[in-house]
C-alpha cells in the first residue's frame, strides 16, 4: 500500500481507511502534534464527518487523544458517552455519538508526533487487548 502511490496525502489516507477496515470502525483519524506540541490537529480523518472534524484543535493532555500523547500508552475506551475524558467537541461540532475509541501514539524514536485513533466499533460492542496488540 505504501509504495503504491508517492503522494503522502494519498498513502495516508489509504492507512487510514485500512486501519478503518481492520478494527472494523465506523471512522478513524490521525492526530498530528502542532509545531509547538500544544495541540493534535486533525490531518487524516475518515468517516461521514471528515470535513467537520478536520477543523478542531485538541489540546495536549485533554481528552483521550490529548492523553495518549502525553502518557505514550495506547486507550481504549468502551463506554465514550459516560467517560469524563472524552473530548466533546469533536462530537458536538460533527453531530456524531462516539460510543467507543482505541487510541494509539504514534512515537518516533522517543518522541510523539502524533495520535491514530479508531472510532466507533462495528459488528462488536468493544474493542479489546487484541486490538492494541
Amino acid at each position: 500500500l505504501i509504495n503504491t502511490s508517492v503522494d503522502l496525502e494519498h498513502v495516508l489516507v489509504m492507512v487510514m481507511e485500512s486501519a478503518k477496515s481492520v478494527f472494523r470502525t465506523e471512522a478513524s483519524s490521525l492526530l498530528l502534534l502542532d509545531d509547538k506540541k500544544e495541540f493534535l490537529v486533525f490531518h487524516t480523518v475518515t468517516g461521514e464527518k471528515r470535513e467537520e472534524v478536520s477543523k478542531i484543535k485538541v489540546p495536549v493532555g485533554q481528552g483521550i487523544a490529548g492523553t495518549v500523547a502525553i502518557t505514550k500508552q495506547p486507550m481504549i475506551i468502551n463506554d465514550a458517552q459516560n467517560d469524563d475524558r472524552v473530548f466533546r467537541d469533536v462530537d458536538k461540532a460533527s453531530n456524531f455519538i462516539t460510543r467507543n475509541i482505541l487510541a494509539s501514539p504514534l512515537i518516533v524514536g522517543d518522541e510523539v508526533i502524533g495520535v491514530i485513533e479508531a472510532i466507533n466499533t462495528i459488528d462488536r460492542n468493544n474493542f479489546s487487548q487484541d486490538d492494541i496488540d
